[in-house]
């Protein structure tokens, strides 16, 4: 037995004490523990056949996960069938620590994400904790034998399998296993069992779902309609990708997406013409799930995706529960049809496409080029970063130029962002080591004040002619953040340009066949972005490659920073920001003032966090944790508001504050805590929006209370790029 294996089956002996308290909790607590238990046994044998072969075709990965798949999905079932249970917080925890095991199909960075699943569970233990420390330690002893497995799962990841799973690369090249009956799919067409399946899901509830949608009538039928459309064009896309040797470059695979993904705007354009219609809810509904047939686009893991797209439709779907259940039910038929697709598509795709869409790929995929000393960087790489520019970014400007206005004063401060950076990537190459945290962050500083202007233009200009432009800039900026990522850089960048992708198609959509300069505009950007892919993979394979040039010189002994400018900016940002928020909140009173004033202790909470680790080494996980606590705690507290004050006419400032508190979790998050809080904005302005529509020209206080809010969520991942680029500073 190799030493992945036996320290694999250590860990198993380590869930001894996790399944005899689940045994004495009893019911579906017990039930889950003993499914747990046989998926990680399962991914046991999955490891014990990884280290005896050669990495086999993503088919027959496929077939060799499929237990532990169908397992993780019996898993999650017990929780979504449990939900008037009283220990409903442990089944969510292990339905959401699962996922963790699927790291096996996670490439190149799956410690990481073992480490995300991690804290998707930690939410759910700290309730337990909360509800049962000093009451009763049985709880207490389930949560950490459980989240010791967690952790003891994730460091494991890192030690042997650290880019990915550890295939025996010196085995013969005997076959691989063929997929299972219920997991293979087959070459082409109706034959194949991936679409038989699919059928089945079309039938079982989308057609239920829009015969019951009917009855319901207008809108809802002509959206519901829609929706099927969708599905039936989703299911062409699948038959189409079996019966291709390869998947298509991204411009060919654009074009498989795009009958999808135009009945996906239609959808949502259903939805947001609806205005005050009684039915509003169900067109919500179906709007928020209908981007789950996105999985199709996404990589490596596009189950836990579709996943994330049914929590944001059943927010919607409980209203029409919560109004019709015991009335009329016609309308509880409808949410459970789409529900029951939703979840069940996600089973599908867990058994058919564990890791992407599959494509009919009969060959091995073609090995790596070996990598250049340094992490694969040579003295070409700022050469090659200019052959990039000139080949696409430079027609971009000149076309955006042309075009004049916003788009070009957009372009010039994404051509000083292209300028800063490619001086990083000079000076990287002529210097060596690599600089400490502090200074590397004294460099990244120039990059990252343009990219916060060029996502500034998107935000300052509303003209609807433009948005889709500036939108596509601001979305793909990001890429230039690769530099702080390691050490996966290069799909970093590949998700940040295919986030632009989103807006360049709409553009596309409107001006193909009509404009050729906006066609050769989207051309040029897409270009540019896209390019970063294959410059990463060639000369920064593992991050920022320092040091590549001949004879760079060391670097001089960086300036050791003070703890007081991170702690001094972040009270700065505080202060332009939050002060304004509480005072309005003070002003609007009850709930809204409690829950602002718990938001304000959360983010000074997070001050004293930061000037303690500036002093500190990084602690353990334990010590982290334990770190941490004061602001999780508070974290906790600022939903309960919420989830207490449900029917309160201020329940959009209750839900937005709930939204925004998630961001102060960027402390606990890398390499890429920025763009992490960047994402967390968007679940905050969709209810600040709703409040802006509402009392915008009728009452200030919401609007200064809105203003504030968002303006401490935007402003903060700049500050986090400049003090805390690649994760929270600690001392040395």
């Amino acid at each position: 037995m190799s030493l992945a294996e036996t320290e694999f089956q250590d860990l198993i002996d380590g869930l001894s004490q996790f399944t005899s308290v689940s045994n004495t909790l009893g019911g579906k607590v017990a039930e889950q523990a003993k499914l747990f238990l046989e998926a990680v046994n399962a991914e046991k044998g999955f490891i014990a056949k990884a280290v005896t072969m050669k990495k086999p075709s993503e088919d027959a990965i496929q077939g060799l996960i499929a237990p532990i798949s169908t397992l993780m999905g019996k898993i999650s079932e017990i929780k979504d069938k449990a939900r008037g249970d009283p220990n409903f917080n442990h089944l969510t925890a292990v339905a959401e620590g699962t996922p963790i095991l699927g790291w096996v199909v996670v490439e190149p960075t799956p410690g990481p994400y073992a480490k995300e699943t991690l804290g998707a569970a930690q939410f759910w233990t700290n309730k337990i904790l909360k509800d049962f420390k000093g009451k009763d330690e049985k709880h207490v002893e389930w949560v950490n034998s459980f989240v010791g497995f967690l952790q003891g799962l994730a460091t494991y990841i890192l030690k042997h399998h650290t880019t990915g799973v550890a295939w025996n690369s010196a085995a013969g090249g005997a076959a691989a296993p063929k997929p299972s009956a219920g997991a293979a799919a087959a070459g082409s067409g109706g034959s194949s069992a991936s679409l038989s399946e699919f059928d089945r899901l079309i039938a079982d509830h989308v057609e239920p779902f829009v015969a019951t949608a009917k009855k319901i009538g207008g809108q809802v039928a002509e959206q519901a309609e829609l929706f099927k459309k969708a599905v039936s064009a989703e299911r062409d896309l699948i038959a189409k990708a079996a019966a291709l040797p390869k998947k298509p470059a991204e411009d060919a695979f654009g074009a498989l997406l795009a009958p999808v993904s135009e009945l996906m705007g239609k959808i949502g354009e259903i939805k947001d013409k609806a205005g005050r219609s009684p039915q509003i809810n169900h067109l919500t509904a179906v709007a928020e799930g209908t981007p789950a047939l996105g999985w199709v686009a996404v990589e490596p893991t596009p189950g836990p995706y579709e996943k994330e797209m049914i929590g944001a439709a059943q927010f919607w779907t409980n209203k029409i529960l919560k109004e019709y259940k015991g009335k009329d039910e016609t309308h509880v038929q409808f949410v459970n049809h789409f529900i029951d697709f939703l979840t069940d598509l996600n089973k599908y795709i867990l058994a058919y496409h564990t890791t992407g869409l599959s494509f009919n790929q009969k060959s091995a995929q073609p090995a790596a080029a070996a990598a250049g000393g340094g992490g694969g960087a040579t003295a070409g790489a700022v050469a090659d970063f200019d052959a990039l520019v000139r080949e696409h970014f430079e027609p971009y400007v000149k076309l955006s130029k042309k075009f004049g206005g916003a788009v070009a004063d957009q372009a010039a401060s994404l051509q000083k962002a292209v300028e800063e950076s490619r001086k990083l990537y000079a000076h990287a190459a002529a210097t060596k080591p690599k600089p400490s945290a502090d200074k590397f962050q004294e460099l990244l500083t120039p990059i990252a004040t343009e990219m916060g202007k060029v996502s500034e233009f998107k935000d300052k200009n509303r003209d609807k002619d433009l948005a889709d432009r500036l939108s596509a800039v601001a979305e793909g900026v990001q890429v230039l953040g690769w530099v702080t990522v390691e050490p996966a850089p290069a799909p970093y960048a590949k998700e940040s340009a295919a986030a632009a992708k989103f807006w360049t198609n709409k553009i596309l959509k409107n001006f193909r066949g009509k404009d050729e300069d906006q066609v050769n505009w989207v051309a040029a950007i897409t270009g540019f972005f896209d390019g970063f892919e294959g410059y990463i993979k060639q000369h920064h394979t593992t991050g920022l490659s320092w040091g590549s040039a001949a004879g760079a010189p060391k670097a001089a002994a960086a300036p050791t920073a003070s703890v007081g400018g991170a702690q001094a900016d972040f009270a700065a940002l505080v202060s332009e920001h939050l002060d304004g928020f509480l005072a309005s909140a003070k002003k609007i009173g009850g709930p809204v003032a409690d829950q602002a004033e718990l938001f304000l202790k959360a983010v000074n909470a997070e001050k004293e966090i930061i000037g303690k680790a500036k002093t500190q080494k990084k602690p353990n996980d334990d010590g982290l944790q334990k770190l941490l606590a004061p602001v999780s705690e508070l974290m906790g507290k600022i939903g309960e508001v919420k989830e207490k004050n449900l029917k309160n006419p201020n329940i959009n400032h209750l839900t937005a504050v709930g939204e925004a508190v998630q961001v102060l979790g960027w402390v606990a998050v890398e390499p890429a805590p920025g763009p992490f809080a960047k994402d967390s904005i968007g679940a905050t302005e969709f209810w600040t929006n709703k409040i802006l529509k509402e009392y915008r020209g009728k009452d200030e206080t919401h609007v200064a209370y809105v203003n504030g809010l968002v303006g401490f969520l935007k402003a903060l991942p700049g500050y986090i790029v400049n003090h805390h680029t690649t994760g929270l500073t600690w001392g040395k």
